[in-house]
């Protein structure tokens, strides 16, 4: 709504990086909240499970990663 207000009366470039600076406020803020929320739940004992299975998903992932790499690519395998 400020963006729109002074519109006629700012330059644009101006406007511009405060609309940008405004924005990451906003994220900072937002990211804040999330960070408020989720630290009472690492005390819960269902947080260590969670974090293995992330660990192993990303394990996972890795692998498969890896296996596709060298389908597509064998020279890689072979230089690697």
């Amino acid at each position: 709504l400020m963006a729109y207000i002074f519109s006629n009366i700012m330059n644009q470039r101006l406007l511009h990086w405060i609309e940008v600076l405004l924005g990451v406020i906003y994220l900072v803020f937002v990211v804040n909240n999330l960070l408020w929320f989720v630290n009472p739940l690492k005390e819960r004992e269902e947080y260590e499970l969670l974090l293995e299975w992330g660990e192993d998903k990303l394990d996972d992932m890795k692998n498969w990663c890896i296996e596709a790499r060298d389908s597509i690519l064998p020279w890689w395998r072979n230089e690697g």
